[in-house]
């Protein structure tokens, strides 16, 4: 089971180059102030997705998650319980193991665990069947939604029965003297309990009488007589450990099953970390008056890559209190190697490149972009570079800032598959202009033949006569305005 991956995965490490260069921690710091659900955030969002069924997926999800704003919130903290439950009985089964290995399998030891396990199993049962309550309350839709409500009532299905025995296992006031058990479980080929029978037999004053308490769980059994005559008990010294390890085994078959719970749906209360922040990202837009949109994917016969309309930057829109003062752009970049962006210093240029690149990993996370509009192509990866003049030094480095860069870029271009994006800032202008024009010019024509498309921002416009027409050309004015040259 799985709300951020359609056919499965965990959650990646985040890509801290991408989330630093594209400020996207301090963009969020301002609208989720928790800082686990953000980090959370913030991996998904460095790690985009590259199919267009996979951001459907996890665009209906949300879209469900909005439409009730209780809905997540409820799932979250019934999945904490769950969480917050594994961790108690990992501790106490961990004690009970211990103990069990320094003192012997003793029957009261098996005892305590099974009762353990019966307890555990019972409180899950009661977390899934909220969660199962919380679900069918709503009108969800989503593929991933229905498949969690599908899966949880699979789980419970024989709840009753089971929640039944396991009550009874946890309630009961067992004790080595005056109890002695008979344990049998069978199960049928799909896994599932079939039988289940632990027969108590309670002494009191000289008579031996079946506890009603725990007799035919599942099955009604034999009638047995209420009263007995006690006889020697021919096992001698080996009952106790036989009966001590079918108790033993039979909380050790509940452990198990509880564990596969655990182990299936515990994860998600991380996933739902994502969904809580993009849903603070949504509203946080919206009570700013800021258009959102989910993006249409443009495939590779479109005529442009990638057409928004009134693009604003994600920063500025989160931390400014008047979003008016914030410059939206058009954004139309056609089928080029790449796209140069140019102007003079504080116009904005850095804020563009960072609002295109901020609003491609939004898209392939599933996520509405700040825009009017917007037609966008999937990238099998993005990836940044900015300026090493930009960056501080680490201690011990023997080289120059532009040898730096250089050793910098090396890898991450033989990293990047056919299809991916660098967003580069003001790179290769530690050099004299003219050298570092005729170096980067080589290596964004060795990009483009590696199919991997690049957005510049630069001062060096040697560039723009010697890449032509393959590099589409962009210049952000003293208004913040972008406006496209030849």
């Amino acid at each position: 089971m799985n709300l951020l991956y359609k056919t499965g995965g965990d959650i990646p490490h985040a890509d801290d180059r991408l989330a630093d260069d594209l400020l996207l921690r301090t963009a969020f710091a301002e609208i989720m102030p928790d800082i686990t659900k953000r980090q959370i955030f913030l991996a998904v969002l460095t790690n985009p997705l590259t199919s267009p069924e996979d951001i459907a997926y996890r665009s209906e999800i949300l879209r469900d998650l909005m439409s009730s704003d209780a809905l997540c919130g409820e799932l979250r903290c019934e999945l904490n319980s769950l969480t917050k439950l594994r961790d108690e009985a990992q501790r106490e089964r961990s004690k009970a193991y211990s103990s069990s290995k320094t003192g012997g399998a003793s029957l009261r030891a098996s005892r305590y665990m099974l009762m353990l396990f019966a307890k555990t199993t019972a409180e899950a049962l009661k977390l899934l069947s909220n969660l199962s309550i919380a679900l069918a309350a709503r009108s969800v839709r989503s593929q991933g939604l229905l498949a969690l409500k599908s899966r949880v009532d699979e789980l419970l299905s024989g709840r009753e029965e089971l929640t039944g025995l396991c009550e009874r296992l946890a309630d009961y006031g067992w004790s080595d003297d005056n109890v002695s058990a008979t344990v049998g479980v069978n199960i049928d080929g799909d896994g599932r309990i079939a039988l289940c029978r632990l027969d108590l037999l309670e002494k009191v004053e000289g008579e031996t009488k079946k506890s009603p308490l725990l007799s035919n769980i599942f099955k009604k059994s034999e009638k047995t007589p209420e009263r007995g005559v006690k006889v020697q008990n021919p096992y001698g010294n080996v009952s106790e450990p036989i009966l001590s390890e079918g108790v033993m085994a039979t909380g050790i078959l509940l452990d198990r099953m509880i564990r596969d719970i655990f182990d299936e749906l515990c994860p998600l209360a991380r996933e739902l970390a994502f969904y809580e922040t993009a849903a603070a990202y949504i509203r946080a837009m919206r009570e700013k008056n800021v258009p959102l949109v989910y993006p249409t994917t443009a495939d590779n016969s479109a005529p442009l890559d990638l057409d928004i309309k009134s693009l604003y930057d994600l920063l500025l829109a989160a931390s400014y209190p008047n979003v008016s003062a914030v410059v939206p752009n058009d954004c139309r970049l056609g089928n080029h190697a790449g796209v140069l962006i140019t102007g003079d210093n504080n116009n904005g240029k850095t804020v563009f490149l960072r609002s295109v690149g901020t609003a491609q990993l939004l898209f392939q996370a599933g996520l509405p972009i700040p825009a009017q509009s917007a037609s966008m192509k999937l990238r099998a990866s993005v990836r940044t570079l900015y300026a090493a003049a930009e960056k501080e030094f680490c201690a011990g480095n023997d080289a120059g800032r532009f040898e730096q860069e250089v050793r910098e870029l090396a890898p991450l271009i033989r990293s990047m598959p056919e299809n991916s994006l660098l967003l580069a800032n003001e790179i290769f202008q530690t050099t004299a202009y003219a050298e570092g024009a005729e170096g980067l010019y080589h290596i964004l024509r060795y990009l483009s033949a590696r199919g991997v498309s690049f957005i510049l921002v630069t001062h060096l416009r040697e560039l723009i006569p010697r890449l032509g027409r393959d590099a589409q050309h962009l210049e952000v004015g003293k208004d913040h305005r972008v406006t496209p040259i030849g």
